[in-house]
Parts: structure tokens; sequence; C-alpha cells
């Protein structure tokens, strides 16, 4: 009971306790509601008021708008008139304006675009202005304004196109030639690229031109004229083009026969070509070796026709002709003939190529060519319009390619002319301007770069390359077949002209060894890296010169003078190639049979001594018997007189002979007379010495006709017909 009593006592206390603290918090949330309360009174009485303030000034904005808003249309109304009258004046200014442009640019379109470009050009363009703005507007009573407009514009065009065609012109005049040409010879237009491969730098014009020429074409192509204008350009570059080409062959020329032309000054060169053409066929047309000169007159030239100019024309045809005429005498005159071809009696044989490589003249010809077309494809690019740029300049390079492959042409018909006639040279010519059009063949083509003038070129390069191994092919051929009558060979067995001008020939080709490598493989249609074929031609070649001297000397009545013939021959052909810087590309095999054929050459010569030698020898063998001295028999001194009497008689003989004999090459000769001395001497003094104190006759000096010394001397006049 205590127990719960106890718990009784302890739940009342709790709950008091729960109470009180119940009590506190409601008088806590009743001041703060009282707070509340009187916070929300004050923002009543606020908003109150706030919305009172808001109402007036609402009832103040209405009345203002209202007093305002007639103000304000009024102002907008007089802002639009205000902009309405200033349009329309400057609409009737701009009227007045165009009225007046007429009379305004008149005085402008009379001095011309030459006087002032730029002026001419904002002449123009008010011009176009007024037009555009008659079409639009359309006023009432302009079409007398209009038509005046019209036929200004019409003039100004005519007059810019006019001018466009005289720049150019100006600028394609035979005066400056010589200088371009000399510029385009010393590379002066010409730079190296990253890739290694030239561009023009150097501009055909001075800038200030090629801006104003790029400025007329711009407005003319705008205007309708692009036609026009870029036919006239690429007539007067074209013409140009071909005038500088005809004037580079024509200076050629006048430059090779200065001196032998009466009236021509040496080292002078025309400034301009404005003679009528020359007749390619004639037998005064420019030679095909300096470029074909078919027609010396240009487009531009040819319209003419003051008596002046016909009669310059007249005086440069014939310096023209005569100039030809000697400049052809001149090249022929130094013809060198195939072996196997017959020359007309008094005309000379060379021994030697006459030709140097890199003077032909037709070879600055291709050097003009493709500078120039490369240069004149940076200028039209600058000039003309792009849209039109290739249609132009296709017809730019149409007549200048044509005289380009032309020439080439004639120097192919002049070419298989030349090998027709045996001219061996007229092959390192064609191999010179073979070599040269190879290496500039792609860059010629991107410089024309025109469809189907890629395949022009590669035709004319192919021509020139059957025209080449045409000329190694025939000179193989008359080498192995070379029949030059018996009346050819020398009288002293001397080089015959065919050793001397096969070998020269074999060694100025390799002058142009790639391109004949080059041309040898296609012939027999080998790849690169396969056998030599340069080397194996040279070989063939040299194979039948040695065949065919071999069988020259057979000619020879003389046997002793028919190996004196062959010595003379191969030992040339050996040291020739020896002292050359090509001997090594012979091979050793050259140099070994060389060598053997003249040592076949030296053995057999001792046999011209044979007879002499019988007579002198059989003292020095053992089994003779030798006669008592002072006892010899009547048989023993008449075989003595033999001895003598008959080494005597040979000796004379071959001396007689062999003295009126030539040895080219004195390293030879002296080689033989030392072999000689060496052979002849020992031997003759043994048996001069056994028998000068013999009785074996009572007149000894009939017999003792030499002694050592004098026969050494006579066997060194050997090969010496002066002697």
């Amino acid at each position: 009971m205590a127990a719960l009593a106890s718990d009784a006592r302890f739940d009342i206390a709790a709950i008091s306790d729960k109470r009180r603290q119940i009590d506190e918090r409601i008088k806590a949330d009743d001041d703060r509601l009282y707070v509340i309360r009187e916070g929300l009174k004050k923002s009543t009485a606020l908003s109150k008021g706030m919305a009172e303030m808001l109402t007036s000034f609402e009832n103040r904005l209405v009345a203002l708008e209202s007093s305002i808003r007639p103000v304000h249309d009024e102002t907008l109304s007089l802002t639009s008139a205000q902009e309405h009258i200033t349009s329309t004046i400057k609409i009737f200014e701009t009227g007045l304006a165009n009225y007046d442009v007429v009379s305004d640019v008149a005085p402008v379109l009379l001095a011309g675009p030459g006087e002032n470009l730029k002026e001419f050009l904002r002449a123009m363009q008010r011009i176009q202005t007024a037009l555009q703005f008659f079409a639009k507007e359309t006023p009432k009573g302009s079409e007398v304004t209009v038509s005046l407009l019209k036929s200004q514009q019409e003039s100004g065009l005519n007059s810019l196109e006019a001018e466009f065609r005289s720049v150019v012109s100006n600028h394609s005049k035979n005066g400056s030639q010589k200088k371009s040409i000399d510029d385009l010879l010393a590379g002066a237009w010409e730079d190296a690229s990253a890739d290694g491969a030239s561009v023009a730098t150097k501009p055909l014009m001075p800038e200030a031109t090629i801006v104003a020429l790029t400025t007329m074409a711009s407005w003319l192509a705008d205007a309708g004229r692009l036609s026009s204008f870029s036919a006239a350009y690429a007539e007067l570059r074209s013409a140009h083009i071909v005038d500088m080409l005809q004037s580079l062959v024509v200076s050629q020329m006048y430059a090779s026969v200065a001196g032998s032309v009466p009236g021509a000054r040496a080292g002078t060169r025309p400034a301009a070509i404005t003679g009528p053409s020359v007749d390619a066929g004639s037998s005064l047309a420019p030679s095909a070796s300096v470029a074909s000169a078919a027609s010396i007159t240009s487009a531009s030239s040819a319209s003419a026709t003051s008596d002046s100019s016909a009669a310059n024309a007249a005086v440069d045809s014939m310096k023209i002709r005569r100039m030809t005429a000697a400049f052809q005498h001149k090249r022929t005159s130094s013809t060198i003939g195939l072996p196997g071809k017959e020359k007309k009696s008094g005309e000379s044989e060379l021994t030697a190529m006459a030709y140097e490589k890199g003077t032909h003249p037709f070879l600055d010809t291709i050097t003009v060519f493709l500078r120039q077309m490369k240069a004149e494809r940076v200028l039209a690019q600058r000039v003309l319009p792009a849209a039109h740029f290739d249609v132009t300049f296709s017809t730019l390079c149409k007549a200048p390619l044509e005289h380009f492959i032309t020439s080439i042409e004639s120097i192919a018909s002049k070419g298989k002319r030349q090998l027709g006639k045996g001219d061996c040279a007229i092959v390192f010519e064609l191999l010179n301007i073979l070599e040269l059009l190879r290496g500039v063949s792609k860059e010629l083509q991107r410089a024309l770069e025109a469809g189907d003038r890629d395949l022009v070129i590669d035709v004319a390069i192919s021509t020139i390359s059957t025209l080449c191994n045409r000329g190694l092919h025939d000179f193989e051929d008359a080498t192995k077949n070379d029949s030059s009558s018996k009346s050819k060979l020398s009288l002293d067995g001397t080089v015959h002209v065919l050793t001397r001008n096969t070998v020269a020939y074999l060694l100025k080709l390799f002058q142009y060894r790639e391109t004949a490598e080059q041309l040898l493989r296609e012939s027999v249609g080998q790849a690169a890296g396969s056998t030599n074929q340069l080397v194996a031609y040279m070989n063939r070649i040299v194979s039948f010169l040695t065949k065919n001297i071999e069988a020259k000397s057979d000619a020879y009545e003389s046997h002793i003078l028919g190996i004196i013939f062959k010595l003379n021959n191969f030992h040339y052909m050996l040291k020739t190639v020896r002292k050359s810087p090509h001997m090594a590309a012979f091979g050793p095999e050259f140099e070994a049979t060389a060598s053997e054929l003249i040592h076949a050459c030296l053995y057999d010569y001792q046999v011209s001594w044979k007879k002499a030698i019988e007579y002198i020898l059989e003292v020095n063998r053992n089994q003779t018997k030798q006669p008592k001295a002072g006892k010899l028999s009547k048989s023993e001194r008449s075989a003595i007189k033999d001895k003598f009497k008959g080494f005597n008689h040979e000796f004379d003989e071959v001396y007689r002979t062999q003295k009126s004999y030539t040895i080219s090459d004195p390293e030879l000769r002296d080689q033989l007379r030392r072999d000689n001395v060496t052979l002849i001497i020992p031997l003759y003094s043994k048996f001069l010495e056994r028998y000068k104190d013999e009785p074996f006759s009572k007149t000894p000096e009939k017999y003792l006709k030499y002694d050592a010394a004098t026969l050494e001397s006579m066997l060194n006049k050997f090969f010496d017909v002066s002697s």
C-alpha cells in the first residue's frame, strides 16, 4: 500500500510540472500573437495610404496624357512632313545631277583614259549610275538624256578598249625585244622555287601598267566587252612572242655572218624585223639549225602600209636573205661526212666533230620560248578575268607554239636531209636539242597547260628522238660497211679519216651520254637498269672499225705499208681514248684488244727485215764454218760479197720505201726506230766486225757501204720524208 501511495504522489507532481510548462508556452504565444496583430494593423494602415497615393497619381497621369496627346500627334505629323520634303529634295537633286552628267563628263571622256585613268573611270561610273537612276525612276522627258548617256557610255567603253589595246601594244613593240631576249637568256625573269623548279618572278610590264590593265579589263568585262578586249590581248601578245622568236633567229644569223655580209656590222643585232616573209622552201630560207624563220613578218607589223615602212621592209628583206645565204654557206662548209659516203672532189675531210655542245642557236630559242611563256602566263593571270583566262591564254599560245613546233619540224627536215648526205655532225646538234627539250618538256607543258599541247610537244620530241636514233644507227652501219675507194687511202699509211671521225664521234657522244643511252634503250625496248646500251653500241662500232681498217690495209700493194697503216690507226684509237676522260667507259676489253692489235702489228712489221737479216744472220750461227784468216777460197769470197751486196740492197730498198712512210705519233715513231736499231745494229755490227778485215775483195769499199754508226743514223731517219 505504501508503495502505491508513493507512486501516486510521484504522478501528481509530474502532472503539475507539465501543466506549468504548457501555461508558460501559451503565455509566450499570446505575447507573439499580440505583436503580430499590432504589426498587421500598421501594415494595413500603410497599404491603405499607398493605394490612395497611387490612385491619385494615376488620375494625374490620365489628366496629363489628355493634355499632351494633341501636341504629340501634331509633332509626329510635322516630322513626317519634314522627312517627305527632305526626300523629295534629294530626289530632285539626284535627278538634276543625273541630268547634268552628260555635260559634266564630256570633257573627261574627250580627254580619254590616257590622261587620267582614275578620273576617266569615275566619269564612267557616273554615267552608269545615271543610267541606273533613269532605268529605275523613268522620269518623263528623260529619253533624250538617256540616249546621250548611252552614247557617252559606248564612246567611253570604246576609248577604254582602245587604251587597253594601246597599252598592251606599246609594251609589245619590237624595240624592247633585244633587252627582253637578253634578260630571258640571262635568267633575269627566273628564280628558284622551293622544289627547285624555276618560276617567273620579274613581270613583263611595270607594276603600275599591270594594275591599269587589270582595272581596265575588269571594267570592260563587266560591260560585256570580254571577248573583244581579250582577243586583242591574245593577238598582240602572241604576235610579240612570235616577233621575239623571229628576231632571235635573225640576230643569231646576223651575229654568225657579221663581217661576211656586205653592210653588216659585227656585234650588232636588228632591233625589229618588219620585212616580207622568206619562202621556207627556197634556197635562201633560214637554216633549220637556227630555227625556222619561214615568216619574218608578224601579224602586228603586217598592217604597216606606209611608203617608208615598205622601203624599210625591202631593205630588211634583202639583208635577211644575204645573211641567211652566208649563214647557210658557213654552216655547210663545216659538214662532217659519215664513213661510207663519198665526198665530191675538192671537198675536204674533217677529222674532228665540229659541233660544240651548247652552241646550237635553237637552244636559245627553246630557253627564250619557255621563259617567255611562263612569264606570259603570270602576266595573263593578273590581267585577264579568271573566268576567261583559259580561253584567252590558249589563243595567245597558239601562234607561238605553232612557230616553235614549225621550227622543230624544220630542224627535223634539215636533219633528214643532212643524214641522207652523211653529215654525222647533225646527230650531235639533234642530241643537244633533244636533251634540252626533254629536260624542259614538263616545265613547258605546265607553262602552256592546255590539253592537246602536251601531245604536240611530245610528238615534236618523238620526231627528234627518231632522227637521233636513225643517226646513231646510220653511223654504226656506215662504219660497218664503209667502202671508200682505194684512192681514198693515204700513200704514206697515215691515220684514215674513218678512224679519226669514228673515234671523235664516240668521244663526243659521251657529252650526251644519258640522252644517247635512253635512246638506245628505247630502240631495243629495254628498261632502265638493264645492260648499258651505249657501251655495247660503242663496242660494236669499235669492232666494225677494227675490221674495216684491217680490210683497208689489204688494199695496199705493199704489205709493210698495210702494217704501218694498221699500226697508225690502232695506236691512234688507243692513245686518243686513253687521253680522254672516258677511257673507263670503254672497258678493259677495249684497251686489251687494242694493245694486242698494236703488238701484232709491231711483230708483223719486223718481217720487213727478214730478207736483210738473213744475209747477216748466218755469221752468228754456230754451225757456220768460219773461214781461216787470209786463206779465203773463191767461193767464200763470193759468198761474203753476196752477203754484203744482198744486205746493202735490201736495206736500201727498205730505207727508200719506209722513209716515205709516216708514223703520225712521235712516241710510236721513236719506238719503231729504237726497235729497228735494237734489231739490226747488233747483228750488223757482228757481221761487219767479222768480215771487214777479210780480203774478200780487191775493192772492199764497194761492199762495206755502211758502218754501224751510219746505219744507225739512217735507221733514225725512217718515217721522215723530209730527212
